[in-house]
């Protein structure tokens, strides 16, 4: 989306330049473009540098105009006419001449530098895209490899994948269907580790406030890698296999392999929420980051509740008044505050334990 739109304006600004050398734009408007282009950054190409371009093109169009076949036996019969025999006319037509042969090989050349110059810029270009809370979005990546983002999810990606590598970058999370290629391996890379594959579907679940980085696999294979100094890809720590999840705990660098229940895992990307027996801080934390608001658990004893419930298209307070008919609970909501730069400060939810009820294990 980001780079459509700056390829858009790229072309209404190459045609306002056109106009502006074609005599095709009215005097008030010609200067105010003059003054953008003066005004560029450095690495920007200047007004002296258009124009001479303009030149070129111009050039360009001259010489396909030209029959040089004819020009080749008009040069001929100067030279060897002794009627019209004169040095310097004939270094003036073979300057001309000269000129005609040159102009294709400058051409060539400028656009072979141009040409090259994009793509090597574009190898250290990258998009980033911040995905907004309570949202999920798809993209394609260059290779063919479809992603999903949850909320709240900061995802980078290269232009153009390196030689070798396909490497990208997540804070958040996201689910991956990598197009297959076995010479060149896909990697997410996040804070602390690096999930490689290279052809496989998976979710990986890395946010940077949470304790924990998951990885779970759908299909295929992947490994959990670190990265290295002396190799362009990481290093295999432990392989997974479909239906498992990894989880790394940042604080103790220790990995643990489990059995999971992939449907619940992956639902997010739909747009769904489903809980199977999940502790009441585990269902707090994923409505927090779902809808970009802080739950806070007032009473410890709450957090040893379990819930059990799936949840598609419902907002919040739906949610708070579904978990109090099949909990002992109570919640206060406070309004967001305006800040004094107009944002708004982020909403706030208390839950309690109902007044009179002891310690139970929902069902």
């Amino acid at each position: 989306m980001l780079r459509s739109e700056k390829e858009k304006k790229g072309v209404e600004y190459r045609e306002k330049i056109g106009k502006l050398f074609s005599d095709d734009i009215d005097p008030h408007t010609a200067e105010e473009l003059k003054n953008e282009i003066k005004t560029q950054d450095k690495e920007s190409l200047s007004l002296e540098q258009f124009e001479r371009i303009w030149n070129i093109s111009g050039k360009i169009k001259a010489y396909n105009e030209i029959d040089i076949n004819s020009a080749g036996k008009r040069v001929k019969q100067i030279i060897f006419s002794k009627k019209n025999y004169n040095p310097q006319k004939i270094l003036i037509y073979i300057e001309r001449s000269a000129a005609i042969l040159f102009i294709p090989l400058l051409i060539a050349s400028l656009s072979y530098y141009f040409t090259n110059k994009t793509i090597s810029d574009q190898r250290f270009a990258y998009n980033e895209l911040d995905n907004a809370y309570g949202t999920v979005s798809k993209l394609t990546l260059p290779d063919g490899t479809k992603v999903w983002l949850n909320s709240g999810s900061h995802f980078k990606y290269p232009l153009i994948f390196k030689k070798g590598i396909r490497k990208v970058y997540l804070s958040g999370e996201a689910y991956f269907e990598v197009a297959k290629n076995k010479k060149k391996p896909f990697v997410v890379s996040t804070s602390d580790i690096d999930v490689m594959a290279t052809g496989t579907v998976f979710d990986v679940m890395a946010y940077k406030n949470e304790n924990n980085i998951e990885a779970t696999l759908v299909s295929g294979k992947i490994s959990l890698a670190k990265e290295t100094k002396s190799s362009l890809l990481p290093t295999p720590v432990i392989s997974i296999s479909p239906g498992q999840r990894a989880i790394l705990n940042k604080e103790k660098k220790k990995i643990i392999l489990n059995k999971v229940d992939i449907t619940k895992i992956i639902s997010w990307k739909d747009g769904k929420l489903i809980f199977e027996n999940d502790p009441m801080d585990v269902v707090v934390k994923k409505l927090d980051r779902w809808y970009n608001t802080k739950i806070i658990l007032v009473d410890p004893e709450l957090k040893t509740y379990r819930y059990t419930a799936t949840f598609d298209g419902e907002t919040l307070p739906q949610i708070l008044e579904l978990l109090k008919h099949s909990a002992p609970i109570e919640y206060t909501i406070f309004p967001r505050k305006k800040n004094d730069n107009n944002t708004f400060t982020k909403g706030k939810i208390e839950i309690r334990m109902r007044k009179g009820y002891k310690n139970k294990t929902l069902r």
